[in-house]
């Protein structure tokens, strides 16, 4: 059984809809022993958001969370309401997440610049022993988005077009970011995808979820022509991260598919050591 099965749950998403466990906060949390105390106040701020991103919104549980007196949860509160970092709920008293923090995560390219540095030698890796056009990407939503890509080196290339966005469900890389969200979310992801793929292809729901369900347990998908016509993708997920995210490469048929067990071993390894990367500091 593996993490892709279809009714196992996938451990390493958090639901963010529920407060984590004070075991599981403990992890997420900022250690400061021996800091001085202007850099105290700092990691106690960081602290406090982190429970705010994970629903714990009142001060006695926050202040038991962080292991800090009220008093002093109560006045960093109040300096982030006033840097709208924070707001609070004036009948339940219950502090959230600040319009500031959704302008600051806004853009996905700097959101997600950790995990490009964490993909980077990875990727690097891929591109000189493949050739190909190698690219990270993730889910947001319904949209799959490229974050970084590196061309191919042939003068015949196929580009994935970095930081281009979409929802089709058309391709490998799109099914391994679709393979990774619950039954319920894929579910309700369908009814707003377009099933037509790029090349004319039409798909029903019931042969995409079939698709992604056969990924899921793969723990990899190769696609030929999905998006572009003589062309095949391999991806394989990105584990640990807060969104779906996946490595792929894309290149002509007559390249890839003549040395697709070596090539479909490089991109399952890449994906494990981004995995790896993120793993080491999430």
């Amino acid at each position: 059984m593996t993490p892709y099965d279809r009714d196992v749950p996938i451990s390493w998403r958090k639901d963010t809809n529920n407060p984590l466990t004070s075991m599981d906060m403990n992890d997420l949390l900022v250690k400061m022993e021996g800091e001085p105390a202007a850099v105290k106040s700092i990691f106690y701020a960081a602290n406090v958001l982190t429970c705010l991103s994970h629903g714990v919104y009142n001060i006695t549980e926050i202040a038991r969370i962080c292991q800090i007196n009220k008093a002093t949860v109560h006045r960093i509160l109040k300096a982030m309401v006033d840097s709208n970092l924070a707001i609070q709920d004036p009948i339940k008293r219950q502090y959230y997440l600040g319009h500031s923090i959704s302008r600051i995560v806004a853009n996905p390219y700097t959101t997600h610049e950790h995990l490009i540095t964490c993909g980077f030698q990875a990727m690097s890796h891929l591109s000189d022993v493949t050739g190909e056009t190698v690219f990270i990407n993730i889910l947001l939503g319904i949209q799959y988005i490229n974050l970084r890509e590196i061309p191919a080196r042939f003068d015949l290339r196929v580009a994935e077009v970095t930081r281009k966005t979409g929802h089709v469900p058309a391709g490998a890389s799109s099914k391994v970011l679709l393979s990774q969200l619950t039954d319920d979310e894929l579910k309700n992801a369908m009814q707003f995808m377009d099933l037509k793929y790029p090349t004319g292809q039409m798909v029903t729901e019931k042969t995409l979820q079939a698709e992604v369900f056969k990924t899921r347990r793969a723990g990899y998908c190769i696609s030929y022509g999905e998006r572009i016509s003589g062309c095949i993708c391999i991806s394989a997920p990105v584990l640990n991260y807060v969104q779906p995210a996946a490595v792929s490469i894309i290149g002509p048929e007559s390249r890839i598919r003549p040395k697709m067990p070596e090539f479909l071993h490089e991109v399952k390894e890449a994906a494990k050591q981004v995995s790896a990367n993120i793993a080491k500091t999430f």
